[in-house]
């Protein structure tokens, strides 16, 4: 049901992370970690939210109630006078039933979402400390902020010549120019071709990156002198 799964290594990547309020539910197949549902009663909860167990008086009146709606799993503490339990216990009612597992506390939990099942959570990390748990979520966050962000590099052109590339991570470009003034014979001896076959002159240059502060200056210049332009 929310058993973690087993993430392939190749060619998948995480495309969001979030964090869940969950219950400890014990089955006897197990125990998972429920989503809680938005109807749950905080003043049903609060109480027992840091125990691991109802007591035989608590559960005299309390119950969980395992619901699915919309294909969403969720899960309820709640009275047994409480109208989800009606709905519950209401054989012509299929989104809500009575769980058949035990309340085992409050817990936090971090999914992630791959790219090839994008609707679907995967576990990571499991806590009853919510702010231990946030960090958690935070660190992966920037992770895929990292991940998904565009890489900035500069190059320099002096003299309509390439002398190299700036960086803030490492990167590798590619740079090719079409023009037959470039195509010099050593140029045409590697025999390098454009997409349509036609040859084409390149060059390559890396950059180990961590240059973040010459990067940022002629980034800002350049937003500067935008600024200046729509102003004018």
């Amino acid at each position: 049901m929310n058993s973690p799964r087993t993430i392939p290594a190749v060619g998948l990547r995480f495309t969001k992370f979030a964090m869940e309020r969950c219950l400890h539910v014990i089955y006897d197949s197990g125990e998972h970690y429920m989503p809680l549902d938005a109807r749950q009663r905080e003043e049903i909860l609060a109480p027992v939210a840091n125990a691991t167990r109802l007591t035989d008086e608590e559960a005299a009146r309390l119950t969980l109630i395992h619901c699915e709606v919309n294909e969403t799993i969720s899960i309820v503490l709640d009275t047994l006078d409480s109208p989800l339990y009606a709905l519950a216990s209401d054989p012509n009612d299929l989104e809500h039933m009575p769980s058949t597992g035990h309340y085992a506390g409050v817990v936090w939990r971090v999914v992630g979402f791959l790219s090839d099942t994008p609707d679907e959570a995967i576990q990571i990390n499991v806590g009853t400390c919510e702010a231990s748990v946030r960090q958690v979520l935070e660190a992966f966050e920037s992770l895929v902020e990292a991940a998904t962000a565009p890489v900035r590099l500069v190059a320099d052109v002096t003299g309509g010549a390439l002398h190299g590339i700036y960086a803030e991570r490492p990167a590798v470009v590619a740079f090719i120019s079409h023009h037959r003034d470039d195509l010099d014979d050593e140029q045409v001896q590697e025999g390098y071709t454009a997409t349509n076959g036609q040859p084409v002159a390149m060059w390559l240059q890396d950059s180990t990156g961590g240059e973040k502060i010459v990067v940022d200056h002629y980034f800002t210049e350049l937003k500067k002198s935008a600024q200046r332009s729509a102003a004018a």
